[in-house]
């Protein structure tokens, strides 16, 4: 014969459990006090007691904030303290009445976000790339400059194949697995935690694209850093300082492309000489936006209706590139390859990467972003997909 507790005993049960043996909060100490009170929350929420519930959901959350306040002024500590305060936030979800106090918690939370920056050490690579950077310059040096203009199109190559790049990545958790075993939080400047990520499991076979997600970004990083050091910023720098790349070159070959609106060619044409010029500022805040009407003008000119209707006001609205990667992103593929929708994604959109269409639109850049590697890469690469499609035209075009 089985005899069954009863919920509301069992809370209780826990509840006087706590108050006898839970230690005070002190450096060392774990969150099993806070898990003890989430057990007694479910016990009362299967006795119905929705009250009791949240008594002790409070409870637990206070004490996942006192043990972030241990880690506070410790060596390497303000992660932690982060991450449990996070969760303090984070399981007061729900629970009704308590605003203020969330509020504070957030308030706390941010100062200890604070302090994660001095907790970060840099891990840095030196590769020696004299010899690269001297063969590509040898490649640019007299050339005419339409000749010039078509071979920086082609200097960082095709844009990788997802397929590969995901089993690069596999190989790399085999290889070293430890990369990857852990479940991580993506933060950004400020140690905000922005995005996370799933651990990738034990063995291969375990790894989810999701998993492997932030490894690609990892080795995609180092390619576009490779890509705009190496090959597009110097030939870019032999290129302005053999030629004049006016806004009337760049516009005859712009107003050719398939890919730019008929309006926006100026505009376009602008982001580009400002690129050459090596006003990065400009460049960057002028080409990143224009990269959302490019995408949605090749869908319109294959016949795909990039809006959205709102039945109930019956207007329509146009699709931002978030949402028509969404909602089109086989239309995407079938036109721009899904090497290239990748590539934009990585380098514009997705919070693991730089997300330079985010920051752009909503001023998180800093001042130096513009000069960095990935903003050199992102207008690189507008400039391909609005060249790519003139390339076999392009003694025509250029006379």
């Amino acid at each position: 014969m089985n005899a069954r507790c009863p919920p509301e005993d069992v809370a209780g049960i826990v509840e006087t459990f706590i108050e006898r043996t839970a230690p005070a909060p002190s450096a060392g100490s774990d969150d099993y006090p806070a898990q003890m009170w989430l057990l007694a929350a479910r016990a009362h929420k299967r006795a119905k007691d929705e009250n009791a519930a949240n008594a002790a959901m409070i409870r637990a959350a206070e004490c996942y904030a006192a043990h972030a306040e241990t880690f506070v002024g410790r060596p390497h500590g303000a992660m932690l303290a982060t991450h449990w305060m996070e969760t303090a936030i984070a399981t007061l979800h729900g629970v009704p009445g308590i605003r203020e106090r969330r509020q504070k918690l957030r308030h706390r939370l941010i100062d200890m976000q604070g302090a994660i920056r001095e907790d970060l050490v840099p891990i840095s690579h030196s590769t020696d790339i004299s010899e690269l950077v001297e063969e590509v310059r040898a490649k640019f040096l007299g050339l005419p400059l339409g000749d010039a203009l078509r071979r920086l199109t082609l200097i960082a190559g095709s844009s990788p194949e997802p397929e590969k790049l995901a089993e690069e990545a596999r190989r790399s958790s085999v290889e070293h697995p430890f990369s990857s075993f852990f479940a991580a939080s993506h933060m950004d400047a400020e140690g905000k935690t922005i995005a996370r990520s799933p651990s990738g499991g034990i063995g291969v076979e375990d790894a989810t694209a999701e998993s492997l997600e932030p490894t690609i970004m990892q080795a995609e990083s180092t390619r576009r850093a490779f890509a705009a050091r190496a090959g597009i910023d110097v030939a870019r720098v032999v290129i302005i300082a053999e030629h004049r790349v006016s806004e009337e070159v760049v516009l005859d070959l712009v107003r050719h492309s398939p890919a730019v609106p008929p309006h926006l060619v100026l505009t376009t044409t602008r982001g580009f000489v400002r690129w050459f010029e090596g006003d990065m500022v400009s460049a960057l805040y002028i080409l990143t936006p224009l990269l959302e009407g490019m995408v949605r003008h090749l869908l319109k000119q294959h016949v795909h209706d990039v809006t959205t209707m709102d039945d109930a006001s019956k207007t329509q609205e146009d699709r931002t590139i978030t949402a028509l990667y969404d909602a089109m992103r086989p239309e995407m593929d079938a036109i721009l390859g899904r090497a290239v929708t990748e590539d934009i994604r990585r380098t514009f959109l997705s919070k693991l990467g730089p997300s330079l269409r985010h920051g752009v639109a909503h001023a998180l850049l800093s001042d130096g972003t513009p000069y960095g590697d990935d903003a050199t890469y992102a207008c690189w690469l507008i400039w391909m997909i609005v060249m790519w499609p003139l390339l076999p035209y392009w003694d025509e075009i250029t006379g």
